[in-house]
């Protein structure tokens, strides 16, 4: 019955809201733009973009249903069928981020909290301070 029902019901919904963010673009990175003005003040600027580990390799194991903020339509999902996807599309994300970023020297570094912040931190102004001597 579960099978049947993941067959018929949720895996039809998936491929719509696939297809859908795949055509409409819905991933595409556009908050960058509004960061530029800043950078070009003289100021330096640092972007942390803050995820959670679930964000980033999306871990999820049990079918569920994912709830969109602005509609509140639900999409269940089976995350097997989606992790690798995911995944991928994260990692271009935000790798398009990080160019785009890099493109007006402004830093982007990707947090992750499961990290302990201080380390993260240490981690990027240690980064830092190393280009600061090279320069």
């Amino acid at each position: 019955e579960y099978t049947s029902f993941v067959e018929n019901e949720v895996r039809p919904i998936f491929r719509r809201w696939q297809e859908r963010a795949i055509a409409e673009r819905l991933l595409v990175p556009q908050v960058v733009y509004g960061y530029f003005p800043a950078r070009a003040d003289g100021n330096d600027l640092i972007v942390f973009h803050v995820l959670d580990p679930a964000e980033l390799d999306f871990s999820y194991d049990d079918p569920s249903a994912f709830e969109d903020l602005e509609s509140g339509e639900q999409m269940p999902i089976v995350p097997e069928s989606l992790a690798g996807q995911y995944r991928t599309l994260i990692r271009e994300h935000t790798a398009a981020l990080a160019a785009k970023f890099s493109e007006h020297r402004i830093d982007y570094t990707v947090l992750n909290t499961a990290e302990p912040l201080d380390r993260a931190l240490f981690s990027y102004l240690s980064s830092r301070a190393k280009l600061m001597h090279v320069r």
